[in-house]
């Protein structure tokens, strides 16, 4: 019973630090949206802003121990970063 404490607080712990490692870019870089004038840099810049913060949020939820919302939240972030990858093969084609 103890490693098993231990495990849900070590994974308490990693769900945190990934959560603000991800938030805190998130936000950082739309901050930088502002001075940003080349619109095609503006929205791969907004796009990318987008999932972090997106799935910064799936990892706050997991800490809360909301699985079954965060799990469909997870998605959303995967189909954000597709469209980033697609989006960016379109502009650089």
């Amino acid at each position: 019973m103890r490693v098993e404490v231990l495990e849900e607080l070590l994974e308490l712990s990693l769900n945190v630090i990934n959560a603000l490692a991800i938030l805190v870019p998130g936000f950082i870089l739309l901050g930088m949206l502002r001075s940003e004038r080349a619109p095609v840099v503006k929205r791969l810049t907004m796009i990318l802003a987008l999932f972090t913060i997106v799935h910064g949020v799936y990892h706050s939820l997991e800490v809360f121990g909301l699985q079954t919302i965060a799990d469909p939240i997870d998605f959303i972030s995967v189909l954000i970063l597709v469209y980033l990858g697609v989006y960016y093969n379109r502009q650089a084609i």
